[in-house]
């Protein structure tokens, strides 16, 4: 699976910050807010990722969490 240099930077961003709390897990949650960057590009970023199957968007729609998928590619890097 190829990733966008967008994504990856997001990918990245729940590996600090699961390797912090003891390793990649499904359900780990991220703000969107916490993210940074442009607006714009990080939505749609995070849309691609929820696409691929790696992120689903919270109801209220602020979060995004790792699905299982997700967390194995957050744990092994295999995002860039």
């Amino acid at each position: 699976m190829s990733f966008s240099a967008q994504e990856g930077a997001i990918l990245h961003r729940y590996h600090e910050k699961t390797r912090v709390a003891g390793g990649a897990v499904a359900g780990y949650l991220l703000r969107v807010a916490a993210l940074g960057g442009d607006p714009a590009s990080v939505e749609a970023a995070l849309e691609s990722l929820a696409g691929k199957g790696l992120l689903q968007r919270t109801e209220a729609g602020d979060r995004y969490l790792l699905t299982e998928e997700g967390a194995e590619v957050v744990g092994k890097r295999a995002f860039g």
